[in-house]
């Protein structure tokens, strides 16, 4: 169908649509342009068939009850098999289980422009149906989401880069699955809105420029595990040297976080790691930063392992780490 015809269907169906709606049926006329762009016709002399029809319900007038709008509403439901015309969503009719800890974790990053909708898509396929991945073609994704080849590409790119799903395939069959560890999830900062204009005449900066420093101030929140174990790191130090200067922990959180995403190593691990360096005698001295932890890891986890680390371990206390942040407690 040419974009002059394509353009004629969209309008038709919504004129309908909206007789639909003034008989008293619950319908989005944005509807329209779902159907028009998903037509089920396999050749033009159907779909010219059917622009047909659509006119000739529009000449009819008004629909003269909400059963007729509601019977009008079933036959296109017919036509274009599949879809729900009239929204009136049931959990019996069918519904994703997501646990609310994911809810939440994906509440709190950001996910750029059209890349949410193939994620959600993806959510659907497998969670929808109790399924861990799910084989899902280039056109599902379309249909789903009614973005284009192009568009649904570049989203998958970059859920793929900032890893909130995993694939795998031979280029005929792909394999998505959603990534539910959300620590290994890389998030992008928080966006920053830049001033718009710099008032002539003036050649100093605003008083409040945004560096590199300032966007990634809020990256961390309190209740994360990267926050509380840079917290934990620094109160353990401070038993030891309490005069060592305040650090920043957004950048001590940051690099909790590569030890995590990057170099696979569980929250828990690295707490004991933490605990066992600063009771050591030798490493509290050398482990005073997150980023010296990171480098020293192995090691450090290799003399925990040996008979003396062991037995030291054994003869501390385990001591609960308090809020350094100022905002609240652990999660």
């Amino acid at each position: 169908m040419g974009n002059s015809e394509d353009r004629s269907l969209k309008k038709i169906l919504r004129q309908v649509l909206k007789k639909v709606q003034g008989a008293g049926c619950d319908i989005d006329l944005s509807v329209a342009n779902l159907l028009a762009s998903n037509l089920p016709f396999g050749n033009a002399s159907s779909k010219k068939s059917f622009l047909t029809f659509l006119e000739e319900i529009d000449q009819q007038g008004e629909f003269q009850s909400m059963e007729e709008a509601g019977n009008f509403l079933d036959l296109l439901g017919v036509i274009f098999w599949g879809v729900d015309l009239q929204a009136s969503p049931q959990v019996e009719d069918g519904f994703t289980r997501i646990a609310n800890e994911i809810m939440e974790a994906l509440a709190r990053i950001r996910i750029p422009g059209e890349a949410r909708q193939p994620l959600d898509c993806i959510l659907r396929k497998t969670y929808g149906f109790c399924q861990k991945d799910d084989d899902i073609p280039l056109s599902q994704f379309v249909l789903a989401t009614g973005l284009s080849k192009v568009a649904v590409c570049k989203a998958l790119k970059k859920l793929l880069s900032l890893n909130l799903i995993t694939k795998k395939g031979n280029g005929f069959i792909t394999r998505y699955r959603f990534q539910k560890n959300y620590l290994k999830w890389n998030p992008l900062p928080k966006k920053v809105t830049l001033p718009k204009k710099v008032i002539k005449g003036v050649n100093s900066l605003p008083k409040k420029v945004h560096s590199k420093e300032s966007i990634k101030e809020s990256i961390y929140v309190a209740s994360s595990t990267e926050l509380r174990l840079a917290s934990l790191l620094l109160e353990e130090i401070q038993k030891n040297k309490s005069s060592i200067k305040e650090p920043n922990l957004q950048s001590w959180a940051k690099a909790v976080d590569l030890m995590v995403r990057r170099d696979g190593r569980t929250p828990e691990r690295i707490e004991e790691v933490i605990r066992w360096c600063q009771s050591d005698t030798f490493w509290w001295k050398n482990v005073l930063s997150t980023l010296k932890l990171r480098k020293q890891f192995d090691r450090l986890e290799a003399e925990m392992a040996s008979p003396k680390g062991k037995v030291q371990e054994k003869e501390r206390q385990r001591v609960e780490y308090r809020d350094l942040t100022g905002i609240g407690g652990r999660a």
